[in-house]
């Protein structure tokens, strides 16, 4: 009982120490990005509410645009005085184009007429003129500079093949090899391995017929019957492939 008690006491205190630590734990601020041009931007728009007065080009703050009754405007007062007019001189000569004609003076001549059909002067004109004769250019394909070479692509491709038969020599080669290691069974060992296939088959379908039911009971009774037919259908492979024929053993 004791020791139960002191057990819950230390729970306790350990419990109220994390709950302290917990609520006087200020975890760590994050560090987070700054751009390299914030104290300029920052300078640009100070001084630029330095200029404006603060007011920007939104206008000022509501009731700081109020007349005063003591400066009034007065007539003119924001149109400055212009300088008397003067006539402008050029700094270089320009070419000017001919003056106007006078009306009164050049009268031009009227009701000038001609018996010219034009648009059948073009239609004879086009109907007459000559196509022109474009030079063809004779292409030397000697002069070229890939000329008589193997194109870039086929000896990629003659590579690639390359690659390809002598990886094929090599499977073959080990294919070889594991054939001259191989011997062939003799035929007296086969046919005693073939008998005791057949005879260890026996048995086991004695133990599926006999012991075995349609209907499984336990979970160990059905483990076992998956297990015969398991078996069985293994060995029958087996019986198969040594009554087809010669077998060599590595």
């Amino acid at each position: 009982m004791n020791e139960s008690i002191s057990n819950l006491v230390a729970m306790d205190e350990y419990q109220e120490h994390r709950a302290y630590q917990q609520m006087n734990h200020s975890p760590e601020k994050k560090t987070f990005y700054k751009s390299i041009y914030a104290d300029k931007v920052r300078a640009e728009d100070q001084s630029f509410k330095d200029r404006t007065n603060g007011h920007s080009t939104m206008g000022l703050a509501p009731g700081a645009s109020k007349p005063s009754p003591h400066a009034w405007v007065k007539k003119n007062q924001f149109h400055p005085d212009l300088p008397d007019p003067q006539e402008y001189h050029y700094s270089q000569q320009i070419a000017r184009k001919p003056p106007i004609p006078n009306q009164h003076t050049e009268i031009p001549v009227y009701g000038l007429k001609s018996n010219v059909d034009f648009v059948q002067q073009n239609i004879k004109k086009v109907q007459l003129m000559m196509p022109k004769v474009q030079q063809k250019k004779d292409i030397d394909w000697m002069q070229k500079d890939d000329f008589g070479k193997v194109p870039q692509y086929l000896s990629k491709v003659k590579e690639t093949i390359q690659i390809e038969q002598s990886q094929l020599r090599e499977i073959e080669a080990q294919k070889k090899q594991q054939r001259e290691k191989a011997y062939k069974m003799d035929e007296n060992e086969k046919v005693e391995l073939l008998a005791g296939l057949k005879k260890n088959w026996q048995e086991l379908h004695s133990e599926y017929v006999g012991t075995t039911k349609a209907v499984v009971d336990t979970l160990g009774q059905k483990e076992r019957k998956q297990w015969l037919e398991r078996r069985m259908a293994e060995i029958e492979a087996d019986i198969v492939m040594l009554e087809k024929g010669d077998i060599f053993v590595k």
